[in-house]
Order: structure tokens, then C-alpha cells, then sequence
């Protein structure tokens, strides 16, 4: 009897440590930025979840340099792909590679933010792929 007490109390103790370690884990991995673009790329106010104090939001900000067509996006960065593809002139991916690591000492995204990969894509554990995280337009 007392070796099925102490048993049934030893996988207690196992089960309490995997939940502990499960919710440790999850808190470990919490995602920052579940949506990529918009969520670094947005109205920022004083006092509010960001450092910065500015219209960050990608619609103004392209609208700025002459951007067209940006009534037509609804998904940040899946959207922007139809004009830059892989084999169009100016691909996506590279054209926001440029812009985020462009000389890391004095770029936001790599002095503020880390640079890190995960900011903006995730990895589809099954398949071993890269994804790019998408998010609903926000200008």
C-alpha cells in the first residue's frame, strides 16, 4: 500500500513539473510581433507600448516616397507581392532586407528592435520552412 501511495505521489510530482515546464516554455517562446509589419510599423504615441513618438505605419510612410496602389493591400506583407514577386525587378524580400539591415549601427530595426529573424518570419516545425508573418493593414 505504501509503494502505491509513494508511486501514485512521484507521478504527481513528474505531472506538476511538465505542466510547470510547459507554461514556462510557452512564456519563453510568447511572440512579440504575431503579425510581422504592423506590429513595429504603427501609430506610436507618448506613454503608450512604444519608446518612439511617431507614424510609423507603412501606408504613410510609403505614401511619402511616392508608393502607389496602397488602397489595394489588406494583408502586410502577402499583399505587396503582387507587384514584388521573387522575379519581379524590385522583390520584396530583398528590397526590406536592404531596408532593415542597411548599416545595423544606425538602423532602428537592428539598434531597437535586435534584427532578429523572428520579428518577422516564423518556421513551420513539420515541413522545416520559413514563414513570413502577415498582418491586416493598419493605415
Amino acid at each position: 500500500m505504501r509503494n502505491g501511495i509513494r508511486t501514485l505521489c512521484q507521478i504527481a510530482a513528474v505531472g506538476l513539473l511538465a505542466i510547470a515546464a510547459i507554461a514556462i516554455a510557452d512564456d519563453a517562446i510568447a511572440d512579440d510581433y504575431p503579425n510581422g509589419c504592423v506590429d513595429c510599423h504603427k501609430l506610436a504615441k507618448p506613454g503608450g507600448d512604444s519608446k518612439f513618438d511617431g507614424d510609423f505605419r507603412l501606408g504613410p510612410l510609403l505614401a511619402q516616397i511616392g508608393h502607389r496602389w496602397l488602397k489595394k493591400v489588406q494583408t502586410v506583407p502577402d499583399d505587396c507581392k503582387r507587384c514584388h514577386g521573387a522575379d519581379e525587378d524590385l522583390p520584396l524580400s530583398t528590397t526590406i532586407h536592404l531596408v532593415h539591415y542597411e548599416k545595423p549601427e544606425a538602423n532602428v530595426y537592428t539598434t531597437e528592435f535586435g534584427g532578429k529573424c523572428s520579428n518577422c518570419h516564423a518556421m513551420d516545425g513539420p515541413a522545416g520552412e520559413p514563414l513570413v508573418k502577415n498582418g491586416p493593414r493598419n493605415w
